[in-house]
């Protein structure tokens, strides 16, 4: 259950991040 909780952790990190990104992908891709 250690390892899991670390990855569940990261998982959410990433989904939090990948729209950020993907936000900051998108307006410097229309720029």
């Amino acid at each position: 259950m250690t390892p899991l909780k670390p990855q569940k952790s990261k998982s959410h990190q990433n989904g939090i991040q990948t729209p950020k990104n993907k936000n900051l992908y998108r307006s410097g891709h229309l720029r």
